[in-house]
């Protein structure tokens, strides 16, 4: 059973959603929902008015606790972007800005949008960042120092003051939205927590992918 909030929350989401695509002239009648032969559930919703397209990768699973290592469950997912077992990340950073792509990643979910005409570019682009990322120590390094330089600007800020407040008040340490990223919880993530992270999670039965815009529902299937 869900939890009055996680009531809440869900609703909101749902609520969300329905007005950005009403506002952006999608039907959300018009949408198509597959399960492939791994258990990998597409879900497709066209959008022939639109000359972009997005693709984003959602895992349906609850986080597991953080405990020592609070932020590895996003660091895992920006470390997937740093270069897979085929692409550098140079040639990653290089595709990125020649599709004019935009890229959204959180402790829950990888996006990326782009203009049409590379739809195809970045259904195999992202294919190949979950399922052949390279994992790499030093990029696990230097992610953790960004986002080291990241806490110490701002520790001060309203904004994330009241953020930790409110997710404290709301899921304390008992769920992984509770657990709070510090100097210490940071510096302490290791690349063995990280793989097995990934080999644990990133597989197709708990994965969604959502698809949006101006697609051909079986083109996307061919290349998923």
């Amino acid at each position: 059973m869900l939890s009055g909030f996680k009531k809440l929350l869900l609703l909101c989401l749902l609520f969300f959603s329905f007005c950005s695509a009403f506002s952006q002239g999608i039907s959300l009648s018009n949408y198509y929902v597959d399960f492939l032969g791994n258990d990998l559930k597409v879900v497709i919703l066209p959008d022939n008015k639109s000359d972009m397209v997005s693709i984003e990768f959602c895992f349906r699973y609850d986080l597991p606790l953080a405990g020592d290592q609070s932020g590895y469950h996003l660091l895992t997912n920006q470390l997937l972007l740093t270069g897979t077992t085929r692409r550098s990340k140079r040639h990653i950073e290089e595709f990125l800005y020649n599709t004019s792509a935009t890229l959204r990643v959180d402790s829950r979910r990888i996006a990326l949008t782009c203009p049409i005409e590379y739809q195809a570019l970045m259904l195999a682009f992202m294919s190949d960042v979950i399922q052949n990322p390279a994992l790499n120590f030093d990029e696990l390094s230097n992610l953790k120092r960004q986002h080291l330089v990241l806490l110490n600007s701002t520790k001060n800020d309203p904004n994330r003051v009241l953020q930790t407040i409110l997710r404290q008040y709301h899921f304390r340490n008992k769920n992984p939205l509770g657990n709070l990223e510090t100097q210490e919880s940071i510096q302490n993530i290791d690349l063995q927590r990280v793989v097995e992270h990934y080999n644990v999670y990133f597989k197709p039965n708990i994965v969604s992918v959502l698809v949006s815009g101006n697609v051909e529902p079986d083109k996307v299937r061919t290349v998923i």
